[in-house]
């Protein structure tokens, strides 16, 4: 399913409207985009998927639940997945893998943030 450019990308967040934009903008650069609205959800899409998930995008505020954004990110990462990691504050002593980027933020800049990303893929 994965070709050189198509990647498959979650993006886990709890708003709809700000994971529905995410999703449009990465779908329009021809990614496949499975999406979780929590940090379960995010977990059993990576627990279930029949593919290569290639990039987790994750609200680090996502209300707490059993498992939050931090937690998420960090189990994507025990999965070999990419992770970036959204937030109005961004915690301190993150793993060095995780790139972040502070909300707000316009829809071009996560897309140029995605697609640095997949490079180093």
């Amino acid at each position: 399913m994965n070709s050189v450019n198509q990647k498959t990308i979650i993006v886990a967040e709890d708003e709809r409207t700000i994971r529905g934009n995410i999703a449009i903008n990465l779908q329009a650069e021809g990614h496949e985009v499975l999406e979780a609205g929590t940090g379960e959800e995010a977990l059993r899409i990576m627990e279930q998927a029949v593919y290569k998930i290639d990039l987790l995008i994750t609200d680090g505020d996502m209300p707490p639940g059993k498992i939050t954004g931090e937690e998420v990110a960090e189990i994507a990462l025990e999965h070999n997945i990419s992770v970036i990691l959204q937030s109005a504050f961004i915690p301190e002593n993150l793993d060095s893998r995780i790139t972040t980027i502070k909300k707000p933020y316009s829809p071009g800049k996560i897309i140029d943030l995605v697609r640095q990303k997949l490079l180093a893929i």
